[in-house]
């Protein structure tokens, strides 16, 4: 059974899936609808789901462009947090490979302060999302197998949603099947 899928649009995929696999764990390469990563635990509600961001990337992706005179469109990041948390998944992860520090510099030439930083990190926390530097693709490599570790073998696999799950009460369902097969 697998026990954790790489995201085809991941740009490192192919590396992390030879990687995992030849170190013992079970792994593919699939669309995910959110996130770079999804570890599977025993339940749905208890798989981690985890986005990375070089550091140049992860500045990138704050920064968003600008569309027009004065006018900016929001980063990336935020669509990417939004879906993740869209999942039943609560164990949000956000990896972020290098130094943002060493990076900034070419950043700051456009007027991009470190309080930016921190304000993206609030922001980023407050989507619920946990944020873990590493230093390099081997350390992320590293946590990830650490990651998979921890889990709990999981029961099935299943497939990540983010559209809301169903509410309706049996008695609802009942309902709506009798109305539309009369």
């Amino acid at each position: 059974m697998t026990v954790i899928i790489i995201d085809s649009m991941e740009t490192e995929a192919s590396y992390f899936l030879t990687s995992l696999i030849e170190s013992g764990i079970s792994a593919k390469i699939e669309a995910l609808p959110a996130g770079d990563f999804l570890i599977f635990g025993r339940k749905e509600e208890n798989a981690l789901l985890i986005e990375r961001k070089t550091a140049s990337d992860f500045l990138g992706s704050v920064e968003g462009k600008k569309v027009a005179d004065g006018v900016w469109e929001k980063g990336r990041i935020w669509d990417q947090l939004k879906r993740m948390s869209e999942t039943k998944i609560k164990d949000r992860w956000l990896i972020i490979e290098g130094s943002i520090t060493q990076r900034l510099t070419a950043y700051r030439k456009k007027g991009f302060s470190v309080e930016r930083i921190w304000g993206a990190r609030k922001g980023i926390a407050n989507w619920g999302v946990n944020i873990i530097p590493t230093k390099d693709q081997e350390e992320t490599l590293k946590l990830l197998k650490f990651m998979v570790q921890k889990q709990k073998k999981p029961k099935k696999e299943f497939a990540l949603r983010t559209s809301a799950p169903n509410t309706m009460t049996l008695e609802e369902k009942r309902k709506v099947s009798i109305t539309t097969h009369h």
